[in-house]
């Protein structure tokens, strides 16, 4: 009984830690709103689109029923091969400009060379870029707009997810549940006061965070660090764009998606699956030996307890609950089932089956597809 206990000592410690971060959090992602100085800017919102013919018509849609005027709505069409041309084709409005992709070049991932097009054609004084599975409030764009002064170089929000299927509500959640436990929002924005002055700099791009449903820039800021050609490499370009940002002195900050922005990002265990699958390894930088050791933090903090529960059942059992507590309330914040939260240690497995899975791809060098192209 005793040694049981000592082994779950560091794992109340960890989850104390991160029921701190996400408390702090909560007090600190707010949502994007209107603001008494109504900006008048130049808006153009940016689309890129490949076979998105199940939610290219909701998206442009919500976007073309905005209150902001001064915008511009602009979709590319990535050389889809289902109906999104002809989805697009159908709405009949000069607010709407499609263009047709280019081949993609060889060096170049396929996403960051859609965007790099779309902002290529864009006039706006801000830089929209949203994903076709995305919806939008009718005053999110003006919220937006509102919501850059003269300190913000990029804004990013966390959509409210839509989940239908089980699977959907078994993983997606986990995704915000480590992003919400375990990097404390603020310095995203602003650098730690406890960090001396002359490490700042150099840690400064560890706690960038974005989300690439939804990036936003001023244009000087996004030509100033090469926009997307800067990341025209990386499967996680977002994160990437959000460290040059900060790497040059700019500001990010980061938003909490409610009453502006919606998602659904996946529909079926196999697009869940492979959409992770492609760029899991990728969000540790492909550091193995960070990648291993998250493994086994989340084996030790999640999954070891229910295996000591009869030897010390009350630390076992509080460290079960309090993740499951951290998912309800992340569940309430975000509008998220609450019962989902008792899956916790379900989606945990998940990931450990995604990560062998990726560990596996790495070490055979297999590429993975995705939207009929090699990532």
């Amino acid at each position: 009984m005793q040694i049981a206990f000592a082994l779950l000592i560091p794992c109340l410690l960890w989850l104390g830690y991160t029921t701190l971060i996400l408390w702090l959090n909560m007090r600190d992602v707010k949502p994007v709103r209107r603001s008494v100085q109504r900006s008048t800017k130049r808006v153009s919102v940016l689309i890129p689109a490949r076979n998105e013919e199940n939610c290219i018509g909701t998206c442009v849609g919500s976007l073309l029923d905005q209150s902001y005027e001064n915008l511009e709505l602009i979709v590319l069409d990535d050389q889809s091969a289902d109906r999104t041309a002809s989805i697009l084709a159908s709405f009949d409005t000069p607010m709407l400009k499609v263009i047709h992709g280019n081949a993609k070049p060889a060096d170049w991932l396929g996403k960051p060379w859609a965007c790099h097009q779309l902002s290529q054609a864009a006039t706006g004084d801000i830089l929209v870029f949203a994903d076709a599975d995305t919806w939008f409030a009718p005053d999110a764009i003006a919220a937006v707009a509102d919501s850059f002064d003269e300190h913000t170089d990029m804004i990013t929000i966390w959509p409210i997810q839509k989940l239908v299927t089980a699977w959907e509500r078994i993983v997606i959640p986990m995704v915000y549940f480590s992003l919400f436990t375990l990097l404390p929002s603020r310095y995203v924005s602003a650098d730690p006061r406890w960090m001396p002055r002359f490490l700042r700099p150099r840690f400064r791009p560890l706690f960038a965070a974005a989300c690439g449903q939804f990036l936003a820039f001023t244009r000087s800021s996004y030509d100033r660090i090469a926009g997307h050609t800067s990341v025209k490499q990386d499967i996680v370009e977002d994160v990437q764009l959000a460290k040059a940002i900060k790497s040059s002195g700019g500001v990010v900050r980061m938003h909490h998606g409610h009453q502006s922005v919606g998602c659904r990002m996946y529909r079926s265990h196999s697009e869940l699956w492979n959409g992770f699958r492609k760029n899991f390894l990728a969000g540790f930088e492909y550091n193995i030996p960070f990648f291993l050791f998250a493994a086994i933090l989340h084996l030790v903090i999640y999954v070891m307890p229910f295996f000591l529960l009869p030897w010390a059942p009350v630390a076992a059992l509080v460290c079960i609950s309090i993740p499951i507590l951290q998912r309800i309330i992340l569940a309430q914040w975000y509008g998220m089932r609450w019962g989902d939260a008792f899956s916790h240690v379900v989606g945990v497995m998940w990931f450990q089956a995604l990560g062998f899975r990726v560990l596996v791809d790495r070490m055979k060098g297999t590429k993975i597809s995705w939207k009929g192209r090699a990532v």
